[in-house]
């Protein structure tokens, strides 16, 4: 039995169960406290490709205990009076501590259920349960946890509550990585079926308290719970939507993305926006070719440039609400999603940090209105102080090797975000998808000049970025002096 997750699994069971609130609980009267554990995957990538039912997430996958939920005896879940058998369980357990010099602290009852399907009324395990004065003491002083944001990287303050020692858990057991713990295993069909079915919006229990847990915790925060697709029928709106969720589980990438969004939304010249006022991000996103070689052919409509290419995301412009280009109010139900959002993180302990909204939108057609997906954003106090301190970034060409320093700006952050995609060779962002013909043609539109949304945005981000100068330079240059017959 590990100290460390059963100390703080008591102090939570010590919020969840009432005990501060009648002093009798665990002496006249027993409590019963409900664990509810899964098994998830060890690697967060792979639980969001099952959430969102990615086939190229493997059949075999390392997985790990979590605790989904502390459930008290009494709570409209658990209403049945204690069978005797457990009544008897707790006398007993209350004599012998009684007996043992723990007359002052409370016993109950804990109960482990591992519940993995919609038809799966759970395997229990139930035990006595001794909450010791060192727990009880925590929870008095309720001393917040102190963490960093595994998506965000930012320093997280939490009160302390039943929730926070849950994710305090879950979050110990994720940075196991030797299995020291001794809490990891092979998933199961059934472990991986009630992470898809969550992603389905099924109505089961296993379903429901998977949900809850990912809205409570901040690891999942930034790309499930409030991403809302509306797409229109193309090759790959799923897929570009996978890539999305891939994308906001990234905490270099979602990290430098935020610190873009404090420049260009201007949070940092209207201290009131993401407060009284809401903000909103749109983030054009698109396919390019994962080599900058096949990107120029295309780009000067070269016939020799191979019909599949391995494609990558790439991040091409943030664009602010209320800019020229997005000047229609925010609708009805986007303006409630804002409120609902800044509401929830004051009640968490994160009044002092502003939140918005985030829009991606994928553009494909020369002339496409995009799939777009709309999510909130909490931008976190560390990333304020990244960007208040505009320490520039330091980046060396990959055509010249010339070193260079770039002013800490929305743009120079997307140039660091899209560089970092394009550096992962082995795809371990899983970034990286086949192109289609509609993203191939958007790239030549540009090179024809056409005069689209889509082709303005690409050929500003050309502009921005040093990569794209050195590469069409390239690409022009062998063009315009390599002989026909040659070329034949």
């Amino acid at each position: 039995m590990n100290p460390v997750i059963f100390g703080y699994l008591k102090v939570g069971a010590v919020f969840a169960c009432g005990l501060f609130d009648n002093p009798r609980i665990g002496f006249d009267t027993p409590f019963l406290a409900r664990v509810e554990i899964a098994i998830e995957p060890s690697d967060i990538l792979d639980f969001v490709g099952l959430y969102f039912n990615d086939r190229a997430v493997g059949g075999k996958l390392q997985g790990m205990v979590q605790i989904n939920a502390i459930t008290p005896w009494k709570s409209p879940s658990m209403q049945a009076p204690l069978t005797p058998k457990r009544l008897n369980l707790w006398h007993e357990a209350r004599a012998r501590c009684n007996a043992e010099g723990f007359a002052k602290d409370p016993v109950g009852l804990v109960e482990f259920v591992g519940c993995r399907s919609e038809h799966d009324a759970g395997n229990s395990m139930t035990a006595e349960l001794h909450i010791p004065d060192i727990a009880l003491a925590i929870a008095r002083r309720r001393e917040p946890f102190v963490g960093v944001s595994a998506v965000t990287g930012a320093l997280i303050k939490q009160p302390m509550s039943a929730a926070a020692c849950l994710e305090f858990v879950n979050l110990h057991i994720r940075a196991d990585k030797q299995n020291q713990l001794h809490l990891r295993t092979g998933m199961t069909e059934q472990d991986l079926e009630a992470i898809r079915a969550a992603g389905r919006g099924e109505d089961a229990l296993p379903a429901r308290i998977l949900k809850e847990k990912m809205q409570r915790e901040h690891l999942y925060a930034d790309f499930v719970s409030n991403h809302k697709p509306t797409c229109h029928a193309d090759e790959r709106s799923s897929g570009l939507f996978k890539l999305v969720q891939m994308f906001s589980v990234n905490p270099v990438l979602m990290g430098y993305l935020k610190v873009g969004i404090v420049f260009e939304c201007g949070l940092l010249d209207n201290p009131r926006i993401g407060f009284d006022t809401p903000f909103l991000a749109r983030i054009e996103i698109a396919i390019e070719p994962s080599d900058v070689l096949n990107f120029g052919g295309l780009y000067v409509n070269d016939p020799t440039v191979e019909e599949k290419l391995q494609g990558m995301l790439q991040v091409n412009a943030i664009t602010a609400w209320q800019s020229p280009s997005m000047r229609a109010p925010l609708t009805p139900k986007r303006l409630n999603t804002w409120r609902e959002a800044r509401a929830r993180c004051n009640a968490e302990g994160f009044a002092e940090d502003p939140v918005g909204l985030i829009e991606f939108v994928g553009r494909r057609r020369t002339a496409d209105s995009g799939n777009s997906m709309t999510a909130e954003l909490h931008i976190p106090t560390m990333t304020l102080a990244v960007a208040m301190t505009r320490t520039p970034f330091t980046a060396v060409s990959a055509f010249t090797g010339i070193r260079t320093e770039k002013p800490l700006s929305a743009a120079s952050c997307l140039e660091f975000i899209n560089s970092h995609i394009r550096a992962d060779k082995q795809n371990q962002l899983r970034l990286r998808t086949e192109m289609t013909e509609q993203d191939k043609e958007v790239i030549r539109a540009a090179g024809r000049d056409e005069d689209t949304f889509s082709t303005r945005i690409l050929k500003e981000k050309m502009q921005r970025e040093q990569l794209y100068a050195g590469c069409l330079q390239l690409t022009l240059s062998v063009s315009v002096f390599i002989p026909d017959d040659f070329s034949r």
